[in-house]
């Protein structure tokens, strides 16, 4: 089984957090768009990076980039939460 997701957008809304264990970590958004109807939509996916990587990404913002990640689901407070974990941010 194959759980892998590729985003080409704009990320933006940078929040850098530093986890118990001292790593650190950035969440973010990555605004993709497509066109329906000669109009575009635009799906906002909440993304997180950590170490070496979170340090880079905290100097592009907001800035287009291509994302190469995997795709988390869980619950929090009983609600279903989907987040994009990166494992690569190449900067456009």
């Amino acid at each position: 089984m194959v759980n892998q997701v590729q985003l080409l957008g704009y990320i933006s809304d940078i929040k850098t957090i530093e986890t118990k264990s001292g790593k650190s970590m950035v969440k973010f958004t990555c605004a993709t768009s497509r066109k329906v109807n000669d109009k575009y939509e635009y799906t906002y996916h909440d993304c997180i990076a950590f170490n070496a990587l979170a340090d880079n990404i905290t100097k592009h913002q907001p800035e287009k980039a291509f994302i190469d990640g995997e795709i988390e689901h869980y619950k929090k407070d009983g609600i279903k939460q989907v987040n994009i974990i990166c494992h690569r941010v190449d900067f456009i």
